[in-house]
């Protein structure tokens, strides 16, 4: 995603967990496209850091004018009677939450300037179960439900959600 959007000539912010990885990216980008790409680590299981990394952008004035929840994982192919808590809340927490903390996060800002575009990244899970998809079908599911509830609450702005499902 961020490949294509510096394609388009867009400056960046980028992050994740793995912040070797992420400054490597972000070299790359920005080097290929001639563009400006930010990296910041970031888990969005955790919404202190998401607060944190908002806050941060906010002190350099950096506006948000589209954002890509692409963080997403599913663990296991457990039947839920063997599956493993530990397993559901990094998936719900990553999953659902995710998408919730960095939406939050993005929306003032975006209602602020009346403009902005929200993309989920949800999955075919999010239409249909499988065997042993419980917990991976849940979340994609709630992605779902999260990105049409949140067309309605933004009814009246111009601002867009999409939901992408590979």
């Amino acid at each position: 995603c961020a490949a294509q959007f510096a394609a388009l000539g867009a400056d960046l912010v980028i992050t994740a967990r793995r912040e070797d990885r992420l400054k490597i990216a972000a070299k790359e980008i920005a080097s290929r496209y001639g563009v400006k790409c930010l990296p910041m680590p970031l888990d969005v299981q955790k919404n202190d850091e998401v607060e944190l990394v908002f806050q941060k952008l906010e002190t350099e004035h950096l506006e948000i004018d589209v954002l890509v929840n692409n963080a997403g994982l599913a663990l296991t192919l457990d039947k839920l009677q063997d599956g493993k808590t530990s397993n559901w809340d990094i998936m719900i927490d990553t999953n659902i939450k995710g998408v919730l903390y960095l939406s939050k996060a993005v929306l003032p800002g975006m209602i602020k300037r009346n403009q902005g575009h929200i993309i989920n990244i949800g999955s075919i899970a999010g239409h249909g179960f499988y065997t042993a998809g419980n917990v991976y079908c849940a979340t994609k599911h709630a992605v779902r439900a999260i990105s049409q509830s949140l067309r309605l609450d933004l009814l009246g702005t111009a601002i867009r959600v999409s939901e992408i499902d590979p």
